[in-house]
C-alpha cells in the first residue's frame, strides 16, 4: 500500500515538472531587468498595466509634463518639460524656502508633507523662512504650507537619489504663499472639496525605460533617466509673464498617486485671487491648460480645484519677457494635490477657521460716562437710570461670554427662545454659507441669476417672543 502511494507521488511529480519548469523560466531571476531596464517589481507592474489595457488607458495626448504653449493655435503643449519634481540626497533629505506674495506673511508657517492623503512629516519655517525634511522615501506627495497669513498647496514627485544626477534635477523647493488673513482660502476649500472624488487611473501603453516618452515618467522613470526640464512655477517661485497678445496662460497637472505618472485633467476650475476678491476665473481643457485675458502686473493667488484634486500657489505677474531655457515668456505650471489629500486639507481648514473664530480678540463694548450715570457707574449694558440699552448690549456679538454672564443676559435671552446671541450667531453662519456659495457661483457663472439673493443683505435681528 505504501509503495503505491510513493509511486503515485513520483508519477504526479514527473507529470507536473514541465509546467513547473516553464513557470520558473518565465520568472528567471538571473535574466536582465524588463524590456526597459525595470526590476522584477516594475516588470510585474508593467504586466499589470498590460492586463489593464483592454479596460482603461491613459491618453498620452492629454497627459504629460510638457508646458503649455500659446494655446491660440492647435498646439496646446510644447516639447519643454516642466519639472514638478525634486530629488533627495543620499540621506533622503531635501529643503526649501517660502516667500510671501504681496499681503501675505509666512512667519511661523507650518509645512505638511502628505502621501496619498496620509500626513508623513511636518515642520515649521525657521526665522529665515526655510525648512527641511529628512529620511523621505520616493513617491508622489502633496506639500502644504499653512500659517495665520500665508497658504500654499501643490503636488510633486520626490525622487530617490541617483548618484548620476549632476544638477539636472534639484533638491530644493522655493514656494510662494498667498495671503491667509481673510477667509477666502477656507471658503473655496469648503466650497469645492465635496466635489473631489477618488479616481481609478488608467494604464499606460509605455513603460518608464530610456526609450519611453519622458513626458509620461513617474518618480521611478524620472529618477532613473534624469530628463532635462525647467522647474515648475510652484517649486521655483518663478515670476510669470503674459504672451504678446496680453494673455496669461498656464497648465495644471495631476498625477497617479501610486506611481507619480501624469494623467489627463478632468474639468478643473482655475481662480485668480487678489486679496479677498476673485478677479478672474476659467475652466481648463483636458490638457489642463487655461488662459486669462488682460491681467495687470502684480501679486496674485492662483487656485485650481476640480474633481481630481486642488491646489493654490502665489504668483507674481511681470512684464519681463526674458527667455528661460528658450522658453519665453514664462508660463504658469504646477501640479494639484491628490484627491486623498483634499479631504485632509478640508478638515484642517475647518479646524483652522474654528480656532481663528474662537480665539479672535473681541472689542470691548463702549462704556458710558460714569459722571452721566451714577446708578451704574458707566458699566457696559447700562441701567434704568441712563439711556444705554441693556437689551441691545446683550444681543451684541462683540461682548465676551464673561460679560454676557456677569450682566445677567441669560434672563434677557429667554425672550428670544434659544438665546439672542446664539440665535444671531447661528443666523450669521447660515448667511455666511449662502454668501460664499453665491460669491463663487457669481465668479464662474456671471450671466446666471442668483435668484434675487443680495450679497450685502444684513443679518436680520431675531424677533422677540412674547
Amino acid at each position: 500500500m505504501n509503495l503505491k502511494i510513493v509511486f503515485s507521488s513520483i508519477l504526479t511529480t514527473l507529470i507536473c515538472l514541465p509546467f513547473i519548469s516553464s513557470q520558473v523560466a518565465a520568472q528567471d531571476l538571473n535574466a536582465p531587468d524588463g524590456p526597459e531596464g525595470l526590476g522584477l517589481g516594475s516588470e510585474v507592474s508593467a504586466n499589470a498595466d498590460f492586463m489593464e489595457e483592454t479596460r482603461n488607458l491613459v491618453n498620452p495626448r492629454f497627459a504629460g509634463w510638457q508646458e503649455v504653449t500659446h494655446i491660440a493655435s492647435g498646439d496646446r503643449v510644447s516639447d519643454t518639460l516642466r519639472g514638478n519634481w525634486i530629488m533627495v540626497d543620499s540621506n533622503g533629505r531635501f529643503d526649501g524656502s517660502v516667500t510671501a506674495a504681496a499681503g501675505a506673511d509666512v512667519s511661523g508657517m507650518q509645512i505638511f508633507l502628505l502621501n496619498r492623503g496620509r500626513l508623513v512629516k511636518q515642520t515649521n519655517l525657521n526665522a529665515g523662512g526655510r525648512f527641511e525634511f529628512n529620511n523621505v522615501t520616493h513617491g508622489a506627495y502633496s506639500i502644504i504650507g499653512w500659517g495665520n497669513n500665508g497658504f500654499f498647496a501643490f503636488g510633486l514627485n520626490i525622487l530617490q537619489n541617483n548618484p548620476n544626477n549632476k544638477g539636472e534635477i534639484g533638491n530644493r523647493i522655493s514656494a510662494t504663499a498667498f495671503q491667509n488673513r481673510t477667509t477666502i482660502n477656507t471658503d473655496w476649500i469648503k466650497y469645492y472639496s465635496p466635489q473631489v472624488n477618488f479616481r481609478v487611473f488608467g494604464a499606460y501603453r509605455t513603460g518608464q525605460g530610456p526609450d519611453a516618452p519622458a513626458a509620461l515618467f513617474g518618480f521611478e522613470g524620472l529618477a532613473r533617466n534624469l530628463p532635462a526640464s525647467v522647474a515648475a512655477t510652484s517649486l521655483s517661485s518663478r515670476s510669470v509673464s503674459r504672451l504678446a497678445d496680453g494673455r496669461l496662460v498656464g497648465r495644471v497637472h495631476q498625477m497617479n498617486s501610486l506611481n507619480g505618472r501624469p494623467v489627463d485633467v478632468r474639468s478643473t476650475k482655475v481662480m485668480l485671487f487678489q486679496g479677498d476678491i476673485v478677479v478672474a476665473s476659467t475652466t481648463t481643457d483636458n490638457y489642463g491648460t487655461f488662459a486669462f485675458n488682460d491681467v495687470p502686473d502684480g501679486s496674485y493667488g492662483l487656485a485650481a480645484v476640480g474633481v481630481d484634486g486642488a491646489g493654490l500657489i502665489g504668483i507674481d505677474v511681470s512684464s519681463e519677457q526674458s527667455p528661460v531655457n528658450n522658453v519665453s515668456p514664462k508660463v504658469i505650471d504646477f501640479t494639484m494635490t491628490s484627491a486623498e489629500t483634499t479631504g485632509w486639507l478640508n478638515n484642517f481648514a475647518g479646524e483652522f477657521a474654528y480656532r481663528r473664530a474662537l480665539l479672535a480678540p473681541r472689542p470691548e463694548v463702549a462704556k458710558q460716562d460714569p459722571a452721566a450715570c451714577p446708578g451704574c457707574g458707566g458699566q457696559p449694558g447700562g441701567c434704568s437710570q441712563c439711556d444705554a440699552s441693556f437689551a441691545e448690549s446683550c444681543k451684541s456679538r462683540n461682548i465676551t461670554f464673561e460679560q454676557w454672564s456677569q450682566w445677567g443676559c441669560e434672563a434677557e435671552a429667554q425672550k428670544y427662545g434659544d438665546g439672542s446671541i446664539l440665535a444671531a450667531w447661528a443666523a450669521q453662519q447660515r448667511k455666511n454659507v449662502k454668501k460664499n456659495d453665491a460669491r463663487f457661483e457669481k465668479a464662474f457663472f456671471p450671466n446666471e441669476s442668483l435668484e434675487g439673493f443680495d450679497l450685502n443683505q444684513p443679518t436680520p435681528t431675531p424677533a422677540p417672543q412674547n
